[in-house]
């Protein structure tokens, strides 16, 4: 059978059994079918608690880059025996790290690791901190142990936009797939207690129309609206999509020359002028919400900041490194020779993320970056 087929196929079967629908010798009661649809509806929402997105949803992006990084996990020679990096971050991190590269730069250094790029273009930390359960979800008893044993660093994408806001991009991202994946009750109700905080510094922030839309696609996720949209049966073989996306060229709106001229004006200016503040408390939630559910297998976790040709974002990256929460650590940031090394219009899309060939300076940084911090904090 053609998937297209199941277009005509299932309209046709509710069809015909609508045909054996026939009325009896009493009056239908009104009670009666509400119990009867209460009772479908139930039934339904406790087949989709036991259904696993990834049944639900087979084509998504989130399980494209589950099932990828899951082959990447099993190819890699005695993963639970060396460290194991969880990468979080959003598409400064997707554009901006070969994780190829990053995992032979490190062996090179006698640092050999698994890393593991849960990054995606708009993601939230919550959408995230989803991602990360998806792939957890979907290993095996066996390697499931063994990932709670290994010694497993997280490590989060300083980025002031989506810090600040823990539903940045949302309402642009709003009842699309990836959406109503994420948003089921636990994160829709995670995410609206930690905007909330953010509301009390900025009430001018839509609030009850917010909630509402996190409400709604909650309910969607339970409903898995959406789901089989499609109308064709998932393919047997699994689609993958990896975690490094190299761009090419530089964005049409982008300014090299006056990026590079404003970042040496802010560069020039003494850090204690800069009006340095603390992380936000809004992120603190999200980020306690991070250290509860990976608690059973996260053993350090981290920060790290890509470069960026951006006064306004380096200038939150140093207050986030005054600031960071206890236990944790930061990756130092590029020194203004590696900065300087990195001025050359060729390694720029636009003044946060790199062209391919800027990636591989990138990861070349974070390698280096990487290996100082793990050798002196991290132990085995």
């Amino acid at each position: 059978m053609r998937d297209s087929d199941l277009l005509v196929v299932i309209p046709t079967l509710a069809l015909l059994a609508l045909a054996f629908v026939k009325p009896g010798p009493q009056t239908p009661r009104v009670g009666v079918a509400a119990i009867v649809c209460v009772a479908i509806f139930s039934a339904f929402l406790e087949l989709r608690a036991i259904l696993p997105d990834s049944m639900l949803w087979p084509t998504s992006e989130v399980a494209r880059r589950v099932n990828w990084l899951h082959d990447h996990l099993r190819k890699s020679k005695d993963w639970d025996l060396h460290p194991v990096i969880i990468m979080a971050g959003s598409s400064a991190t997707n554009y901006g790290v070969d994780t190829d590269l990053l995992e032979r730069l490190l062996r090179e250094r006698g640092l050999p690791a698994t890393v593991l790029s849960f990054c995606m273009p708009g993601a939230n930390h919550l959408e995230r901190l989803y991602m990360i359960e998806s792939f957890l979800t979907g290993l095996t008893a066996q390697e499931q142990n063994q990932f709670a044993q290994a010694n497993v660093i997280f490590l989060g994408e300083i980025f002031d936009a989506y810090d600040r806001n823990p539903l940045y991009r949302i309402e642009k991202e709003a009842s699309t797939e990836r959406a109503v994946m994420f948003l089921n009750p636990k994160n829709a109700w995670e995410s609206w207690s930690a905007y909330r905080v953010l509301l009390n510094e900025n009430s001018n922030l839509p609030d009850w129309s917010m909630a509402w839309l996190l409400g709604e696609h909650a309910l969607m996720n339970r409903f898995a609206v959406g789901s089989y949209s499609s109308m064709r049966i998932p393919k047997s073989k699994k689609r993958k999509t990896a975690p490094f996306f190299p761009l090419e060229g530089a964005k049409s709106t982008f300014r090299y020359e006056e990026a590079v001229a404003t970042l040496e004006k802010f560069e020039g200016i003494a850090p204690k002028q800069n009006g340095l503040s603390p992380t936000h408390p809004q992120w603190d939630a999200v980020f306690s919400y991070t250290r509860e559910r990976l608690a059973s297998v996260v053993d350090h976790y981290g920060f790290y900041a890509l470069p960026t040709l951006e006064p306004s974002r380096a200038k939150y990256v140093r207050a986030f490194r005054q600031s960071k929460p206890d236990g944790t650590f930061v990756l130092r940031s590029a020194t203004p020779q590696e900065i300087k090394s990195l001025l050359n219009s060729g390694f720029w899309f636009d003044g946060v993320h790199p062209t391919g060939i800027g990636a591989e300076k990138f990861t070349s940084l974070l390698a280096v970056e990487l290996d100082e911090v793990l050798r002196k904090e991290v132990s085995p």
